[in-house]
């Protein structure tokens, strides 16, 4: 190829190049000038082997975002991994801090497990939720389980001896980063924890299963360890040990001056 078809060449990749990277996409979850969100745009470059200009298509940076949103939305997440965030997460108080610096420090965790408890009010869900949106951006698959609506949803199954329940406990005992919010969510009554058979058995097979794994998997709950004990000791021996005994098992004494949304 000589000069003047070389630049012919060069000349109509880039304009059929500028036309495409021109025009408007319509990829969801983030809208990116860079893009025009179409998720990349195409470059021309001279290929020496072929002694050619080919046009090349360049992914934009805008597709991590779209990804994160993405697995969030799939996750259950929803909106929330938006809003709690680590940023926006209240350290005026030094347990506060003390608690960010735990869970920004389990981030890098590759199988550990993260329990918060105590408190009802204090952020709970705020601190884990920006855990598992930080495990979403580095392309982590989180799974986000209410305890109260999913175990509801997975008692009912067994109790009906339904055929679903396996396909539907396979999504919270396999997934690779599984949080729990709100564990053995119950009232009291007479004082005492009113916990179900059902919901032991439950938490203890979907927890055992990725204890056996090395799965990792965040929890909040308003149980100590005592109470975890006093419910199952199996179970509350697990976290604390796949909590590496104690570094990252949170406890956020009890005191209404700490519940935040009153």
């Amino acid at each position: 190829m000589n000069t003047e078809e070389r630049i012919a060449r060069h000349t109509a990749e880039q304009s059929l190049a500028d036309f495409f990277n021109s025009q408007v996409g319509n990829l969801p979850f983030y809208d990116c000038p860079e893009c025009k969100n179409k998720g990349g745009t195409i470059v021309v470059k001279y290929v020496k082997s072929h002694d050619d200009y080919l046009p090349f298509w360049r992914e934009c940076a805008c597709m991590k975002i779209r990804r994160a949103r993405q697995k969030g939305m799939q996750s259950g997440l929803g909106g929330a991994q938006e809003n709690k965030t680590f940023d926006s997460y209240n350290t005026a108080d030094i347990w506060q801090a003390n608690v960010k610096k735990a869970a920004m420090e389990y981030i890098n965790e590759p199988k550990a497990w993260f329990y918060i408890g105590g408190q009802s009010g204090a952020g709970k869900t705020h601190i884990c939720t920006a855990i598992a949106a930080e495990c979403l951006k580095r392309g982590q698959t989180v799974r986000y389980m209410v305890w109260r609506e999913a175990g509801t949803r997975l008692k009912r199954l067994v109790s009906f001896k339904s055929d679903d329940y396996e396909s539907e406990i396979e999504k919270y005992k396999n997934v690779e980063v599984l949080y729990i919010d709100d564990l053995f969510k119950s009232r009291r009554r007479n004082n005492e924890l009113s916990v179900t058979d059902g919901d032991v058995n439950l938490a203890f097979e979907i927890l055992n299963y990725r204890y056996n794994k090395g799965s990792k998997t965040i929890i909040s709950c308003e149980l100590s360890l005592n109470e975890l004990t006093e419910i199952d000791e199996a179970i509350a021996g697990r976290i604390f040990e796949k909590t590496l005994k104690n570094k990252y098992f949170v406890y956020i004494r009890k005191d209404d001056t700490r519940n935040y949304r009153m």
